[in-house]
């Protein structure tokens, strides 16, 4: 589900049901594409958690939970979208979770549908991916490796149990998968949205098993070598997957908001913890690092908002439309290679 898929049209809230029952019921199957119209009009920035769980908890889970289910609906965790999967498979754009399990339990929900999910790393996860990549990269680098089903993964670098780093993986990764399913023109409240059907090779893959601050990306159909090859829904999403994925950044934007950190005063962690801005609202950049730089480029994923040619790293009257914009800061050394800041994630609304 997304928080904040940018809008293609105007769109107007879904009105309320009269009866809460049936409120429910049409939530639970209408979700993924009725969740992305609300989200577009009305919707706070805050994780899912603070927003549709309450609601689900308070008036569904009671009928529709472990101990009972009404109509043989389960509205909680992963049942909940194998349920929905079942009934209208066409209808789940997207989803995720803290936890790797679903790719072999939902095996044919992950061959169909996205899913991303993002873990710590640890000490023995990277000698396993050191291990992995001296077996197999010499034996892949000219062979095409495309992604071999729609999951998606991510390590939380840094944060043991990073649960809101994870969020913004996830809210980045979800945006864009409805972003890429909705059409142009949303229908009217009540009327069913017709989805545009996923084309596996019209997405990007990016190596997972790669550690380092620039991993390789592509589009799916033109992958090669990469050892673990991860889906992604577009060329946005693979450009914020790889600033998400910097094992350790030489370089991190300080402004206008900074990526997320574990304590402390997290206002200036933008979502999820600052306030939203106003579109068009000129705001200014800034990078420090460790590494020697000929130059800074400033991005919105894969769109490049301005190049800094000199310390200190800066650039200033960028504006945004409404959206959730991921932000990142790449570093450019003098022989040409590259290294990415995280992402810092924007909501303009």
């Amino acid at each position: 589900m997304s928080f904040f898929a940018p809008p293609q049209s105007p769109v107007k809230s879904i009105p309320a049901s009269p009866s809460g029952a049936l409120a429910c019921a049409t939530l639970a199957l209408i979700l993924p594409a009725a969740m992305s119209a609300f989200s577009l009009a009305d919707a706070a920035p805050a994780p899912l958690a603070a927003t549709l769980r309450p609601f689900l908890a308070d008036y569904c889970v009671s009928c529709h939970g472990a101990e009972k289910q009404k109509g043989d609906i389960r509205l909680d965790g992963l049942k909940l979208t194998g349920d929905l999967f079942k009934r209208a498979p066409e209808r789940v754009l997207a989803w995720s979770d803290g936890f790797p399990k679903p790719v072999v339990e939902a095996a044919a929900m992950t061959a169909k549908v996205p899913f991303a999910y993002a873990w710590e790393f640890t000490p023995a996860e990277e000698k396993e991916r050191h291990t992995l990549r001296e077996a197999k990269f010499d034996l892949r680098k000219s062979q095409p490796t495309p992604p071999l089903n729609l999951s998606c993964r991510a390590n939380t670098y840094g944060f043991p149990h990073g649960v809101y780093s994870k969020f913004n993986f996830f809210a980045f990764y979800l945006d864009r998968c409805i972003a890429q399913r909705l059409p142009k023109e949303l229908p009217e409240p009540g009327k069913p949205v017709i989805l545009k059907p996923w084309v596996t090779a019209d997405g990007w893959a990016g190596d997972y098993n790669e550690i380092g601050n620039w991993n390789a990306i592509a589009p799916a159909k033109d992958a090669k070598g990469m050892v673990d090859p991860q889906w992604l829904p577009d060329e946005y999403s693979a450009w914020a997957w790889r600033a998400y994925h910097t094992h350790r950044p030489e370089i991190r934007l300080t402004a206008p908001i900074v990526e997320y950190r574990k304590s402390g005063d997290r206002k200036d962690c933008g979502f999820g913890f600052g306030p939203a801005m106003k579109p068009g609202t000129p705001l200014a950049f800034a990078a420090e690092g460790t590494g020697e730089f000929a130059q800074v480029e400033f991005r919105d994923g894969d769109r490049l908002l301005g190049v800094s040619d000199k310390a200190p790293w800066k650039l200033d009257g960028v504006k945004f439309d409404r959206g959730l914009h991921v932000l990142i800061a790449v570093g450019v050394k003098t022989d040409g290679t590259r290294t990415s800041s995280r992402p810092a994630l924007l909501v303009v609304k």
